[in-house]
């Protein structure tokens, strides 16, 4: 995979989990970490396995060093469809 490939892919997931964040609006968001974000998702009523894979994948590309491949951004941004239904049954 080229650099310009990897590059994109995790502003890719930047992005969904930046929007995942948006949605989930956790207070302090400044200093809570991803697991602390994915924990005060599932306890608003966002689904856990949705939330979990995003965060998942996330703290894999951020911290990780891996690079999602077409399919795992596909799984991602179902994921994050799952959350935005969520809230709009709110």
């Amino acid at each position: 995979m080229t650099t310009q490939a990897r590059s994109a892919e995790q502003k890719t997931i930047r992005s969904l989990w930046g929007a995942f964040v948006g949605v989930v609006r956790p207070p302090g968001l400044s200093t809570r970490t991803p697991v602390e974000i994915r924990e005060y998702a599932v306890e608003r009523g966002f689904p856990r396995q949705p939330v979990s894979y995003l965060t998942k994948l996330y703290r894999a590309v951020e911290y990780g060093r891996e690079s999602p491949d077409e399919s795992r951004l596909d799984l991602a941004r179902d994921a994050l469809s799952s959350v935005r239904s969520e809230e709009d049954d709110e």
